[in-house]
């Protein structure tokens, strides 16, 4: 903030070029400078903003602000400073803003004058004022016949006040008046009066640089439905870019994904090798329910660090929510999916069980096996999901890791591998059990492993002798360790994805609701 206040204009050049290297480096530098030289405004800075009583009303590169403020004869003389032209810019627009209230509060005086006066002011003013200039201004698809509702400012202090048929703009009393107008082929851009001034038009948030109204900036600006979608599209866009750039930029919490990811995945192809083989005994079976385990294990333990990620998070967002309107939505989507569950929580568990499918041959067909990896995806999905929605609530790291940990423990506990769900003790826990997705995401995990499995036995051992019963189906199977057939997991799969997006509502609620920019 202000890194240049109170330093000399050599000094002052020599830090922000510092800040410019710097931000060569791989890091985003926002400061916030008042007039700052020419020569820091051509060399030091990437992108111009021009910020407004709070509001943003133009992003550009320098060349952009200078074409937008400055006449054709000033961009060829090298001692104007684009800045100086932008802050002239804007306290014309206030003064315009000073001025459109006086002449509010005229007309609500002049409504109470008797009826005989009104008249001959009205005679009076309509003599002493120049006869106005139509401007014919046009929004994005329409023609250059179409107005434009509302007040527009010009940098000169004009007043250009909106009505059905066009723009009539009155100028101050030491402005000559001109007609003007834009253009069919004209298009978003600014329109610029004969000494080079430019008439601002009112744009949505997501058009601003592209004549932007520097009045318009003062007020609430986002009555038009289409206004506000548009500029939350414009925002989404912006976190969206952050978003992916932080993400690419934090290699090793990608690497602390990935890696193991993929070298478990490897290591459980290796252990579990070819399960088809151990149909004959016990084994085929018990091995693809420990497979399932493990990878419910695996994905769960990965998605632990959802929850940390998401109390920092939290932070970033009631600040974007307190400072935007309208950007609540845009933010979580951004940071939810693009900063976290595409490169985190889709990908490292879809490699995992793709791999250890690949090479245990658990799944009999090409379909089960991909319905095998998207159950492994849905399970580390939801599981990120609840690890998000405590971070946004947990009050600090440890209650936030450790309701985390107990969440996945029960998760565990309660799927299906060490007790059947119809054996449990109480009928609290079934319904515990039954809002935790890993005993939907266990059963859709055994029922592909299961399906088209017909030749499975179960052998006992009594004294010296081994005692080989079958062959079963996988879905009988199924039956005597209480779980579902594998005709019920597409409906395993679609609780799975309902409780992911249930999760993440909740989550937003939670944020726009409860979270608080802590300082």
């Amino acid at each position: 903030d202000e890194p240049t206040t109170g330093l000399d204009a050599a000094t002052a050049l020599l830090a922000c070029r510092r800040l410019r290297h710097v931000s060569r480096r791989g890091v985003t530098v926002v400061a916030v400078l008042h007039q700052p030289r020419p020569e820091i405004f051509w060399d030091a800075i990437d992108v111009v903003a021009l910020v407004v009583k709070g509001k943003v009303v133009f992003v550009g590169p320098p060349k952009v602000a200078a074409e937008r403020f400055l006449s054709p004869s000033d961009r060829q003389n090298v001692v104007v400073n684009p800045a100086d032209a932008m802050l002239d810019a804007v306290s014309a627009a206030l003064s315009s803003h000073h001025s459109i209230n006086e002449q509010q509060r005229l007309q609500q005086q002049t409504n109470q004058r008797p009826l005989r006066e009104q008249q001959q002011h009205h005679t009076t003013n309509h003599q002493q004022r120049p006869p106005p200039a139509t401007v014919a201004l046009r929004q994005g698809g329409g023609d250059a016949s179409s107005s434009y509702g509302g007040s527009t400012a010009t940098p000169g202090g004009g007043l250009a006040n909106g009505n059905n048929n066009g723009t009539e703009y009155y100028p101050p009393p030491t402005t000559t008046t001109t007609e003007y107008s834009s253009s069919a082929n004209d298009d978003m851009s600014d329109h610029h009066a004969p000494g080079g001034g430019v008439l601002f038009r009112r744009a949505p948030l997501g058009q601003v640089g592209a004549g932007t109204s520097l009045l318009d900036a003062l007020e609430d600006d986002f009555d038009d439905p289409e206004d506000a979608a548009l500029s939350s599209i414009f925002v989404f866009q912006l976190l969206a870019m952050r978003e992916l750039r932080a993400t690419s930029r934090d290699w090793p919490s990608l690497v602390l994904h990935f890696a193991p990811a993929a070298i478990i995945g490897v290591l459980l192809g290796v252990v579990y090798d070819d399960l088809p083989s151990h149909d004959a005994s016990a084994a085929g079976i018990m091995n693809r329910y420990g497979l399932a385990f493990v990878i419910c294990t695996t994905v769960g333990l990965s998605a632990l660090s959802a929850a940390p990620r998401a109390r920092r998070s939290a932070r970033l967002f009631a600040r974007e929510r307190d400072a935007l309107r309208d950007s609540a939505a845009p933010s979580f989507l951004a940071w939810a999916y693009l900063g976290d569950a595409l490169p985190l929580r889709i990908v490292p568990p879809a490699i995992l069980a793709a791999v250890t499918a690949a090479l245990s041959q658990c799944c009999r067909s090409t379909f089960r096996s991909v319905c095998f990896v998207v159950a492994a995806v849905q399970l580390h999905y939801d599981l990120a999901a609840i690890g998000r929605f405590v971070g946004a609530l947990a009050p600090r790291d440890a209650v936030c890791a450790g309701a985390s940990a107990l969440v996945l423990l029960f998760s565990l506990l309660l799927c299906g591998f060490f007790v059947s769900p119809n054996d449990l003790p109480r009928a609290s826990w079934k319904r515990v059990a039954a809002v935790l997705p890993a005993k939907y995401a266990y059963e859709a995990l055994n029922g592909h492993m299961m399906a088209d499995v017909d030749d499975l036995f179960i052998v006992s051992k009594i004294g010296g002798n081994s005692v080989a019963t079958g062959p079963y189906t996988g879905n009988t199977i199924l039956a005597c360790f209480g779980l579902d057939s594998s005709a019920h997991a597409p409906t395993k799969h679609l609780i799975l994805a309902v409780f992911g997006l249930a999760a993440d509502f909740a989550t937003f609620l939670a944020l726009k609701l409860f979270a608080r920019e802590r300082r």
